[in-house]
């Protein structure tokens, strides 16, 4: 019985351990030389469409906003850079 009890402590361990260890090793890249041209606000990558559309820029994403406070915008791809 004791070693039932060592080994579901153990993986209790390593199931609530590990995970938030590996959550440190996330870095958010401010670089803002990127390719993107940041627009308005979106909830999906068609919203970006017509954003995108008017800039003459074909290729839009609705992605993480890189400057802090956890919204998505659209980033309209601009290759010529």
């Amino acid at each position: 019985m004791d070693s039932f009890k060592f080994l579901f402590v153990t993986l209790l361990i390593m199931f609530l351990l590990v995970p938030s260890q590996a959550t440190g090793d996330i870095e958010i890249n401010y670089d803002t030389s990127s390719d993107c041209v940041f627009t308005s606000n979106c909830k999906t990558r068609s919203d970006c469409a017509g954003p995108c559309r008017k800039l003459g820029i074909l290729v839009g994403l609705c992605v993480p906003d890189p400057h802090p406070g956890g919204k998505l915008v659209c980033c309209c791809f601009n290759g010529k850079n």
